[in-house]
């Protein structure tokens, strides 16, 4: 026969499974962090910089504006360390008419909210280009200046391309001084990624081969990652693995995200990770390894999991759906992700919940909008 239950015993108890349901319920996500936004109409000669919520439709600050071409492509960045109130962005877009097939006509901007102003810091800058930032908050640009049109291929007719000379400079974003910490010749030096301390990912095209590299900002120190990579596009870097994440194309169809040491000697072949039938596939790793991919047949955005065979499909994810997603961003507390959403119908920025529930989408019919970053710092 079982003893009788005592009253105090039987409530001590009671209280306690309820403070253990509520220790297993899961806390409760705290409000999409604000991001900056460059937005403008796209045949405007002005862009705004924005403050905004992603739950609200309009503006919440107008942090500035600078002046381009109407026809210019607008990119930018956030400054690190700057008040989260008052980010001063970077910005780079097309400010001069440039001659038919010049390359090097936009300017690099200094929009400061705290200060109330706008600066143009230099010129000569890569036409849609962006500004990179070092882990250790070295700003650096592409600039260059036109080759001579080379002559016309008239036995093979195959295409001959320019050859420029080209340059990446860190500039002093209060002064707009510039020092250039890498220069060759080319089509393109591209500042693909961040690495740690001052190091950056170049990737270089050049006269019909395409070489990955790896650039100390600060010494100018050059060491080759891979002799040639043709193809490839949408780097980043996972720090954990000391890896970059690319995606490049194979033969046919076909098209492949793969890894290579960021460090160490130049790897003779990428570690494949995973191979689909579609040519926007833009992976981004994000801190824990996971790998964001554009799934094919523009279905949403689909997770590739740390350590996942190349044989694995991506998890999906697709937080608006049916659309391409690009993966931009992901908040400092790595709980919100930044996408770029686009169907047959719009384009529209999103703000996501990292395991999802909650996403806001920031569209206009009448404007370009530019994901910039999370105002509490991304990577």
């Amino acid at each position: 026969m079982r003893p009788p239950h005592h009253p105090l015993l039987v409530l001590l108890g009671a209280l306690a499974g309820c403070a253990s349901t509520a220790s297993a319920q899961p806390r409760p996500l705290p409000p999409a962090p604000a991001v900056v936004l460059l937005r403008g109409a796209p045949d405007a000669p002005r862009t705004a910089v924005v403050l905004q919520r992603p739950d609200a439709q309009t503006p919440t600050a107008v942090l500035g504006s600078f002046a381009h071409l109407p026809s210019s492509a607008r990119h930018a960045a956030l400054l690190p360390g700057a008040a989260t109130a008052q980010p001063v962005v970077l910005a780079v877009a097309a400010d001069r008419e440039a001659p038919r097939g010049g390359s090097y006509h936009s300017a690099l901007f200094r929009i400061d909210p705290a200060a109330g102003a706008t600066t143009r810091l230099c010129g000569e800058l890569t036409d849609g280009s962006r500004p990179l930032i070092t882990a250790r908050g070295t700003v650096l640009v592409q600039r260059g200046d036109d080759g001579d049109d080379p002559a016309p291929d008239t036995v093979s007719r195959r295409l001959v391309e320019r050859t420029d000379a080209l340059r990446l400079d860190a500039v002093d974003p209060a002064t707009g001084a510039a020092r250039t910490v890498w220069s060759g010749r080319g089509q393109l030096a591209f500042l693909a990624a961040a690495l740690r301390d001052d190091e950056v990912l170049v990737y270089h095209l050049h006269d019909g081969a395409s070489s990955l590299l790896r650039l100390d900002a600060r010494s100018g120190d050059v060491a080759v990652v891979h002799p040639d990579l043709p193809l490839a596009r949408d780097f980043s870097y996972d720090a954990a693995r000391d890896e970059v994440v690319f995606a490049r194309a194979l033969s046919g169809a076909v098209y492949e995200v793969a890894a290579l040491r960021a460090h160490g000697p130049a790897a003779p072949a990428a570690t494949p990770r995973w191979r689909a039938t579609s040519d926007h596939l833009m992976p981004r790793v994000l801190r824990d390894g996971v790998i964001g991919v554009s799934l094919p047949g523009d279905r949403g955005l689909g997770w590739i999991a740390r350590g996942a065979s190349e044989q694995s499909s991506p998890t999906a994810f697709a937080p608006r759906g049916e659309g391409s997603d690009a993966l931009l961003a992901e908040s400092a507390d790595g709980r919100w992700i930044a996408l770029r959403h686009t169907t047959d119908r719009d384009e529209s920025v999103v703000i996501s919940a990292r395991r999802g529930g909650t996403a806001h989408a920031i569209a206009s019919p009448d404007e370009v909008i530019e994901f910039v970053g999370f105002a509490g710092g991304a990577r």
